[in-house]
């Protein structure tokens, strides 16, 4: 017996799917021609957007504006308020109310919070732990979603010199005063440490406390009692900015710890700690905030090294000398809109004297064209640069560049409308067809700025 073949006004397999334009393609939807594959399905509908966005035709206009006498935050499409207390969605035409919690005490404030999603590869048992939920920190150390705490870093362990502790793709990553990180396994810590399995709304008797996992005042009792310092993976000492990985192959990117290094990036192989060829990054800036560097969120293994007046993307590559093993080299530059020669340390007037400048002026002077951050949009494949030029105000007129990732080409320009002002904190956040820009004001409140795409009638 032979299969039945494929008729070929069936639904296209996603493999043979042929290039349309965006017209053609929403059209054959609407006729349930279209492919079985949901994953090309939202790669193509972020295609479309993106076309849409980068067209001549479309702007950003301000939609929305709100205030706060607290810390504002924003996370994948959730803006959070009072401490947590408020959520807006920004996915909507205008940030509409999700939620709102009642009022707490003092001590059960939230002061910090994480947002939890599960990864797309795995599926749970129950499908309503597939959705994002929050974690919140309370002030009296209870952990809400709504769960409890789970713990604490053992400073009897790894030293009273522990500053700060981050936890990434199963490392343990322990910074200490002295400069210096070292990496754990999470795994080897849990496995060898754990003194009993935990299972919520199950009865514990741990430590001769009784009560039920996860409810109150129980809670989740401490079940990892660490006595001895697990192996080090990794130990680097560091004179700024810590320490970060990634590229491919891994390196790691830090400043030697002594003062001569100071202002520099080195970029090394972390399998043996050979510096790469031109892994020496120097951005040679005068001003007043430092440059950044870090590897590229998309996950090519580039690396992203940002200053007040050029932002370079550098790529690791295997050396071409014999005695080389890596290099790295620039993919391409972005540099402001400056007139150097108004930079020039010497000017000379109408009747030809010489005039020479007392002072030097700074890179991130606000009376230059200045970048003030990086970001990357992932689901668009945009980078996402601010920058502030100066006004005849004593405020700078801030907008969001759009750059293609891969080859550096400005694609468009949205102009914020409220002014910038350099003295007081700034957050700008590019997700999909919104802009969120989150301000301190001068009163020490801050204001949420929410900006959607619009097309222009014709």
């Amino acid at each position: 017996m032979c299969l039945d073949q494929r008729s070929s006004s069936g639904r296209p397999l996603a493999t043979k799917q042929p290039v349309q334009n965006a017209c053609t393609v929403l059209g054959c939807r609407t006729s349930g021609l279209t492919s079985n594959d949901f994953g090309k399905l939202h790669a193509g509908n972020l295609r479309i957007l993106r076309n849409l966005i980068l067209q001549d035709g479309t702007e950003f206009t301000k939609v929305w504006t709100k205030s706060s006498k607290s810390l504002i935050s924003y996370e994948s499409g959730r803006i959070y308020f009072e401490n947590y207390r408020n959520c807006y969605s920004s996915l909507t035409a205008e940030p509409q109310v999700l939620y709102e919690l009642p009022r707490r005490s003092k001590a059960e404030k939230i002061e910090d919070s994480l947002l939890c999603q599960c990864p797309l590869e795995k599926v749970l048992s129950q499908a309503s732990q597939q959705k994002p939920f929050l974690l919140a920190l309370t002030a009296n150390n209870w952990l809400y979603c709504l769960s409890a705490d789970t713990g604490e870093t053992l400073q009897k362990v790894f030293g009273k010199s522990v500053v700060d502790v981050l936890l990434s793709q199963g490392v343990l990553a322990v910074s200490h005063s002295s400069k210096c990180v070292k990496l754990y396994s999470l795994e080897y810590i849990v496995k060898k440490f754990r003194t009993t399995e935990l299972v919520l709304g199950q009865q514990c008797d741990l430590y001769g406390a009784k009560g039920t996992v996860g409810e109150v005042p129980y809670g989740i009792p401490v079940n990892i009692q660490i006595k001895e310092c697990p192996p080090v993976l990794f130990e680097m000492s560091y004179l700024d900015n810590g320490i970060q990985i990634g590229g491919h192959p891994w390196h790691y990117i830090y400043t030697p710890n002594h003062k001569k290094h100071k202002g520099t990036h080195h970029i090394c192989s972390i399998r043996d700690g050979t510096l790469a060829k031109n892994g020496v990054q120097d951005m040679k800036c005068d001003s007043l905030e430092a440059d950044w560097i870090f590897f590229h969120p998309d996950d090519s293994g580039r690396i992203i090294h940002a200053g007040p007046s050029t932002i370079n993307v550098l790529k690791i590559i295997e050396g071409k000398e014999v005695d080389t093993n890596y290099e790295v080299i620039r993919d391409f530059s972005i540099i402001t809109s400056r007139d150097r020669s108004a930079t020039s340390k010497v000017t000379v007037t109408s009747s030809g004297r010489t005039v020479k400048r007392r002072f030097q002026q700074l890179d991130d002077d606000p009376e230059q064209e200045t970048f003030k951050m990086a970001k990357y949009e992932d689901e668009l494949d945009l980078l996402a640069i601010v920058d502030v030029s100066p006004t005849a105000e004593d405020v700078g007129q801030a907008s969001v560049r759009l750059y293609d990732n891969k080859s550096g080409g400005l694609m468009k320009r949205i102009t914020l409308n409220e002014p910038w002002d350099v003295t007081y904190s700034h957050e700008v956040y590019l997700d999909r067809d919104t802009v969120i820009h989150i301000e301190q004001e001068r009163n020490n409140s801050f204001c949420c700025h929410v900006y959607k795409m619009n097309r222009k009638s014709s």
